[in-house]
């Protein structure tokens, strides 16, 4: 019995020293993505990942995103490799603003780096779903947070005239000038919720030489939910509550239906590339008229849709297990990017995803 006890201590004491050696420090670089099948998912955020758009050389992918970490619940703007990996951040990090939810919003690159969005911010011990304060704002892309105002939120087109109170969908007209689609936002539009929608008004131009920016609406584009370039001064544009794509010249004012999805559904989120056009179609989407806010359109996402114009045919390319919204076509036309919902388990949280096309 005394040998057995001075046996067990000695071979503890033996396995014990027994260990792996440590990892040796090394040099280790930012991830990549997690998978590379597709469609892929880019985001694994709690939160939402809103907004995206890619930048002009398709070096990345800029777009919203929530943070949860933190008690004020900043909305930032992140900036993404193509297929996915370690983020850039773009939040505001003055210790001034630690008491107040800030919301970066609709990022768009121009050709020579000069990065457009929107900043909102509220005082959110008060839990005010309605921000105090917004602008418009333009910067270098290499110093996002040096930015030069350009507008105040909401505010009038002409002196008295049509109010815009939100911005989407902004394409940049060379460096100096955007197009967009102008909104009504509206917040608190159910009984005892705090939501926030966002409908179309029309399609503006903004000039960005000098503060303010010069705005100007573009005729006959009433209720218009998403816009794209065409080649010249052609624009593509959505209706909402209307199966069709319709096609503008700018300089003349031609328009003309250039798709229509029929019954398949609501078409939105337009964009085109010479022949091949691609749309968000049916889903959950529902257009409306409110007593006091007047048009609206909900939108909950849809499925993708390719277009092959010479061919006049049309095919669904995305799956019914997840619904899309705010699709960005890719500069070499060979990716879509979209924020993705999930449809087997109902969920108003989106990520982002990657998407092939045919």
């Amino acid at each position: 019995m005394r040998i057995a006890r001075v046996a067990i201590p000695v071979l503890l004491a033996v396995f014990a020293c027994e260990h792996p050696t440590p990892p040796e420090p090394g040099d280790y670089t930012p991830g990549g993505p997690f998978s590379v099948g597709l469609p892929r998912q880019l985001t694994f955020n709690p939160g939402q990942d809103l907004t995206p758009a890619w930048l002009p050389d398709g070096s990345g992918i800029i777009y919203q995103f929530q943070r949860l970490d933190e008690p004020d619940f900043d909305r930032c703007l992140g900036i993404l490799p193509p297929a996915g990996g370690t983020r850039r951040e773009i939040c505001n990090t003055n210790v001034r603003s630690d008491d107040s939810t800030d919301v970066y919003d609709a990022p768009a690159v121009s050709p020579g780096g000069r990065l457009f969005y929107t900043r909102a911010s509220d005082f959110w011990p008060l839990h005010n779903f309605v921000p105090t304060y917004q602008s418009i704002v333009v910067a270098p892309l290499a110093t996002p947070l040096l930015v030069d105002s350009v507008r105040n939120l909401p505010y009038a087109v002409t002196p008295g005239g049509t109010m815009h109170y939100g911005i989407a969908d902004v394409r940049w007209l060379g460096d100096t000038a955007v197009i967009y689609v102008a909104q009504l936002v509206a917040y608190g539009t159910c009984p005892r919720c705090r939501d926030t929608l966002r409908t179309g008004i029309e399609l503006a131009r903004m000039d960005l030489g000098r503060a303010p920016g010069a705005v100007t609406s573009i005729p006959g584009t009433d209720s218009a939910s998403s816009v794209a370039l065409g080649a010249g001064d052609t624009i593509y544009y959505t209706v909402a509550g209307d199966s069709r794509v319709l096609r503008r010249t700018l300089g003349t004012g031609d328009t003309a239906t250039v798709w229509d999805f029929g019954g398949t559904g609501v078409a939105r989120d337009v964009e085109v590339r010479g022949q091949r056009l691609y749309a968000v179609v049916g889903g959950i989407v529902v257009y409306q008229h409110d007593p006091f806010f007047g048009a609206l359109q909900r939108d909950s996402g849809g499925t993708v849709y390719a277009v092959d114009l010479a061919a006049a045919t049309s095919v669904p390319i995305t799956l019914s297990d997840r619904r899309y919204r705010h699709i960005r076509l890719s500069p070499d036309g060979r990716h879509l990017v979209a924020e993705g919902y999930n449809a087997i388990v109902p969920s108003p949280v989106a990520d982002l995803w990657l998407l092939d096309v045919p």
